[in-house]
Formats: structure tokens, sequence, C-alpha cells
């Protein structure tokens, strides 16, 4: 019973921590699109709760997860050629 409790105390206070970085859920934050910030907050979350993680599986957990914008260059032309 005694670890169940941990578990639950540990995610209490990840969920606390998540809440308090808005910028790993919500979208219009400004430093939601930067992976390098992102990367740093999930690492110092890790160091808060005793789970230090290495900065590059960090980061590679939230790239691939992050789907990239694809944009379409449409020409236009002058009425004037």
């Amino acid at each position: 019973m005694m670890e169940q409790e941990s578990h639950t105390m540990n995610a209490e206070l990840l969920i606390n921590k998540v809440r308090e970085n808005k910028a790993i859920y919500d979208a219009s934050d400004r430093n939601h699109s930067n992976r390098n910030f992102i990367a740093n907050v999930w690492r110092k979350i890790g160091e808060e709760l005793s789970m230090p993680m290495k900065k590059s599986t960090v980061f590679a957990d939230v790239s691939k997860n992050i789907p990239m914008p694809t944009t379409k260059i449409i020409p236009r032309f002058s009425q004037n050629s």
C-alpha cells in the first residue's frame, strides 16, 4: 500500500510541476514551440522530482511528438506578363 501512495504522490507532484510550466501544454504560450526551452523545462522538472534525464533523451522524446509544419508555395503570376 505504501508503494501505491508513493506513486500517487509522485504523479500529483508531476502534475503540479507541469501546471506550473504552461509552455509544455499551452500552444498559445510563446515558448511552446521552442524545443530547447521545453527540453530544459522537462530536465528541470526531472531534477526537482529526483528523476534526472539525459538532455538528448528529453529532446528526442519531445521532437518526435511534435509535428513539423508543412508549407506549400503557390506561385503567383502577374497579369502584366
